[in-house]
């Protein structure tokens, strides 16, 4: 008979999480460390999808002949510009659109506790020690411990985590 004690409460392994932790993580700020290996802009890690060129082309038969033009435009995306919100760009495109950039259907105010938190930014780039207009680790002034009591999100910006940055942090970048 198996003693409770012996027993692990949980299975992390079993949990599809790793039995150690990463050499490259840390609770701490530290730079120095293996990720910084891999560079500032580390390369980007492969999909868990099937591959696009996986689609056609394969096969000594796909391989002889060039794919059928409507089977490409079938998996073409129409672009999205961010001023219009339109596909291909244009205002006339999008029945829905009234031609208006985002940045003027902003409202007109200097008040900015009156705007939504997500259009407040803070363009001071001395807090952020960047000169490339990049953005690091955000991070709020109770460290994310305590509910939310404010009506806006605050947070500044502590520097590069871990020597790179993950591919949110190098999302991020300051907007004037």
């Amino acid at each position: 008979m198996d003693d409770p004690q012996t027993r692990p409460v949980s299975d992390p392994e079993r949990e599809g999480l790793p039995g150690t932790a990463d050499d490259d993580s840390s609770a701490y700020d530290d730079v120095d460390s293996a990720r910084i290996a891999d560079g500032p802009d580390p390369a980007a890690l492969p999909a868990d999808r099937p591959m696009a060129s996986l689609d056609y082309g394969t096969t000594p038969a796909e391989a002889r002949t060039p794919e059928p033009l409507d089977d490409r435009l079938d998996r073409e995306e129409p672009d999205v510009t961010p001023d219009t919100g339109a596909a291909n760009g244009s205002p006339d495109d999008d029945p829905g659109s009234t031609g208006i950039t985002a940045a003027e259907q902003l409202p007109a105010t200097d008040d900015p506790t009156e705007l939504p938190a997500d259009e407040l930014v803070d363009s001071d780039e001395s807090s952020s020690g960047a000169d490339d207009g990049s953005a690091g680790r955000l991070l709020r002034p109770d460290e994310g411990a305590h509910p939310d009591e404010e009506g806006t999100e605050v947070a500044a910006d502590t520097g590069a985590s871990g020597g790179g940055l993950s591919a949110e942090e190098a999302a991020m970048h300051l907007d004037e």
